[in-house]
């Protein structure tokens, strides 16, 4: 605390010092919602809090995804992917170009080198075509130019069905997918226009909640 009064106030000095490297908090609610040769994977949604520190600052620097078809992790090696902290109101991350078949997954929050435990996901089976009657055809219609892949689909809080159309594509741009069972569903459209599997400013949607799936 420092007082002014009518005079000047001198030695009001502040001292600055680095904070102790927080230690990684393990990620929560891990899922995958698996599509049509991509799964939409969502962590935090129920305990967002948990990534940040008491001044409302994110934890990790670095986020980090392992799959594998075998629940062991050995054989074939998994598949890693990496990206920078971002900030935690976006807590999605699409998987895509993904072969069918079953897949577990496990994610970690890494503070520079070093990780949280691990939270796991799976078995998730990810289809080429679902195993309904019915097919979802249309029209993306959006602003600008394409320069990522166009995910469009529908979800129901569980499941997706849907398409990946790769760039070069023009407004507006068909799309159709079958095996769709009987049901009520969200439709969404994402353009991640950096190809980095993150849903944010950067990109063309629909999604305006970044808590849960694609309303």
């Amino acid at each position: 605390t420092v007082n002014i009064s009518s005079s000047n106030v001198s030695g009001a000095n502040i001292t600055l010092t680095d904070p102790t490297t927080p230690t990684p908090v393990a990620i929560s609610d891990l899922s995958v919602a698996p599509g049509n040769t991509f799964g939409l994977l969502q962590f935090n949604n129920n305990s967002g809090s948990a990534l940040q520190d008491s001044n409302g600052r994110e934890i990790a620097t670095s986020y980090e995804i392992d799959y594998d078809t075998d629940p062991a992790f050995t054989t074939p090696a998994p598949t890693i992917v990496t990206f920078a902290a971002h900030g935690t109101s976006d807590r999605n991350y699409i998987l895509h170009n993904l072969t069918p078949g079953t897949y577990y997954f496990k994610m970690y929050a890494l503070v520079g080198a070093t990780k949280s435990a691990a939270a796991t996901a799976g078995p998730v089976v990810i289809r080429a075509v679902g195993s309904g009657a019915n097919t979802v055809s249309g029209n993306v219609s959006f602003p600008g130019t394409s320069t990522g892949p166009l995910y469009v689909g529908v979800f129901d809080g569980t499941t997706i069905y849907g398409q990946q159309i790769n760039p070069p594509y023009t407004s507006p741009v068909a799309y159709s997918f079958s095996g769709v069972p009987a049901g009520d569903y969200q439709a969404f459209a994402i353009m991640d226009q950096n190809n980095n599997g993150l849903i944010e400013s950067s990109d063309i949607s629909n999604v305006n909640n970044n808590h849960g799936g694609p309303p």
